[in-house]
């Protein structure tokens, strides 16, 4: 679905160098993945834990609770949203 955190999360992906691409995924190539997150407006950046399907089940586990990928989108969203980093791309508008 389309909306600005998604958006914003994946520009914060791009500029950290990651490839972002919008497809469909198949579970498969899921279950290949090296980490996996959601985003929401109201959720923010969540990581996910496992996925199951037709018998099948991948768990991702990390010390932090969540992958380098995710930390990194997180941390930089959450830090433009609450004014602890720069907002280099103008979506933060203070009001008086």
């Amino acid at each position: 679905l389309e909306g600005v955190t998604r958006e914003s999360c994946m520009q914060i992906a791009k500029d950290a160098g990651y490839e972002v691409i919008e497809e469909p995924i198949l579970y498969e190539r899921l279950l290949e993945a090296d980490e996996a997150f959601v985003v929401g407006t109201a959720s923010g950046v969540c990581p996910v834990g496992m996925v199951a399907y037709q018998g099948k089940k991948k768990e991702w586990k990390f010390e932090n609770g969540a992958g380098p990928a995710t930390l990194k989108v997180y941390e930089t969203l959450d830090g433009i949203q609450n004014g602890k980093l720069d907002d280099p791309y103008g979506w933060t508008v203070y009001l008086d």
